[in-house]
Order: C-alpha cells, then structure tokens, then sequence
C-alpha cells in the first residue's frame, strides 16, 4: 500500500469466527490465498531513444494489459523511459520484446532490462 505524506495510516483488524488461527485460514480455497508463487518473474528496464511524446507509456500500458502483466512506466527527465513489468514468463518476455520495437512513431536506440524482485502489483500505471 501506497502512503502518502499527510495521508494517515489505515488499520486492518482481523476478526475471526474461531478461537485457533489455522481452522480460519484453511477455510479458504488456494484461488483465495495470495501464494508466492514461483512462477511470477519481475523486471525493471529503461528504454532509450525517442520515446517520449510518442504515446509510449499508453501503448505500453495497453500491450501490459494485454499480456496480462502488472508494474508501472514512467517517463524519466533525460528523456527516456523506464519500466518495472511483473507476471508470468512469457507474458513479461512477451512485453520486453515490444518495448525493443514500441509504438509506430517511437525510435528505440536502447533497452536495458534487468531482473528484480516481484512486488505484486494488481495492475499496470503510469506514473508521472
């Protein structure tokens, strides 16, 4: 959770129907539970060249929706762009492979991607 200065901090209680904390939790299915999975993989890259007023991030935040992975793109002030992109193998595989081509009036000279740890968003933004 995101917490911004002035915003106060929200408390979460935990009221349960039984007195032994494993008879709660096993109530619930798999599908409910959040796992750890290890077959989420994360990266954060930065894509160089003329990639900013060329609708990059949008197209970006499309094709991550599409692929069905999360994170965030934002633009940077040396006039590149980075990215942070999480889900399965081959959908992050899947958007590194556009990010080297982007959208129709982009010009890609660069991208770096490096491996990073898996964060769990819920969707893909852009950030300012």
């Amino acid at each position: 959770m995101r917490r911004w200065i002035g915003q106060p901090a929200r408390q979460y209680h935990l009221h349960m129907s039984t007195s032994d904390p494993i008879d709660f939790f096993a109530s619930y299915s798999a599908a409910d539970r959040v796992t750890t999975s290890t077959q989420s993989v994360a990266v954060t890259g930065l894509v160089r060249g003329r990639v900013q007023g060329v609708s990059f991030r949008y197209s970006m935040q499309q094709k991550a929706t599409e692929f069905g992975v999360t994170g965030w793109v934002r633009n940077l002030p040396d006039r590149s762009v980075q990215f942070h992109a999480e889900g399965s193998p081959d959908a992050v595989e899947a958007l590194k492979s556009w990010s080297k081509k982007g959208p129709a009036f982009a010009r890609i000279d660069e991208v770096v991607v490096d491996p990073c740890d898996v964060c769990r968003f819920e969707s893909f933004e852009i950030l300012p």
